[in-house]
């Protein structure tokens, strides 16, 4: 993903280039431009998926150039640098469709929530956009009945056979076997309360993604999302081969990152290495 940080202020511009996390957002590349001509150029040579950009600049603000982005039908995020001082000039720019802002000076666990949220929102629309919408159906359809499938085994006592667990398996595409073992790792996240920019589905799409990151190891298959109430639960298993102790690590990884990166409290429950079928009649 690429963002473009625009800002006349040069030290801020490298503050915020050099303290980020731009990795763990999922953020490769990071350009920057000092006023609206250099920011134009660099849109028009090759065109971020997000603009970090401060609303106050000489010779073109930051409104002039999100107003230019509109008119010229860019699609891209835009999320507005601006002082306390000027809340009414940033909710002005949030009606010009601008994602969000960040006030100055700024903090960076906040500014680097705010651009996990905007970021999880590109990834999701691009997911979108890369599907058709009658291979989307079929793949929400089967997604759902495959976490579905899971959360009845673990949740609300499904009781199965090793074979009729393999069959289940076979049917749903999950290429795993009822005897092998396994770490289940149920991970929990309330719905943001305080912040009605995190929709639900958002929401979701991020927390899984971050689930699937930093506990599988980018493999989706493994990491099945469901929403109870005004609570996220993933259920994610690990290769049961992998120590306690490397399982336990990457579960305090993903409680740290979502308290930065949600801004809510993650809590992982974890079993041992167990069989499929040995872990969904303990659950």
């Amino acid at each position: 993903m690429h963002i473009l940080v625009v800002d006349d202020d040069i030290p801020t511009v490298e503050v915020i280039r050099t303290s980020l996390h731009w990795d763990l957002l999922g953020i490769d590349r990071v350009e920057t431009a000092y006023d609206y001509t250099e920011a134009q150029n660099k849109i028009c040579a090759s065109q971020p998926d997000i603009i970090l950009c401060d609303i106050e600049m000489p010779r073109g603000s930051g409104l002039d150039l999100l107003r230019w982005l509109r008119e010229e039908k860019r699609d891209c995020e835009f999320v507005f640098l601006t002082c306390h001082a000027n809340f009414d000039y940033a909710k002005t720019a949030l009606q010009y469709g601008a994602a969000d802002y960040i006030t100055k000076p700024f903090n960076i666990a906040q500014t680097e929530a705010t651009l996990s949220k905007v970021a999880s929102q590109v990834r999701y629309h691009q997911e979108l956009l890369q599907k058709s919408r009658a291979g989307q159906q079929w793949e929400e359809a089967h997604s759902l009945a495959q976490a579905s499938f899971l959360h009845g085994l673990f949740m609300d006592g499904t009781l199965m056979t090793e074979i009729e667990l393999n069959k289940r398996f076979q049917d749903l595409g999950l290429a795993v076997d009822a005897l092998q073992p396994i770490h289940m790792v149920l991970v929990t996240a309330p719905q943001p309360a305080d912040d009605t920019s995190w929709k639900p589905e958002l929401f979701g799409y991020a927390f899984r993604n971050l689930a699937t990151e930093l506990l599988c190891e980018n493999a989706p298959a493994h990491v099945f999302h469901f929403l109870r109430q005004d609570m996220h639960f993933c259920l994610a298993w690990l290769d049961g081969s992998l120590t306690p102790d490397i399982v336990a690590q990457r579960c305090r990884t993903l409680i740290e990152l979502g308290g930065s990166c949600l801004r809510c409290e993650v809590t992982c429950y974890v079993t041992h290495s167990v069989s499929w079928h040995t872990a969904a009649a303990q659950r």
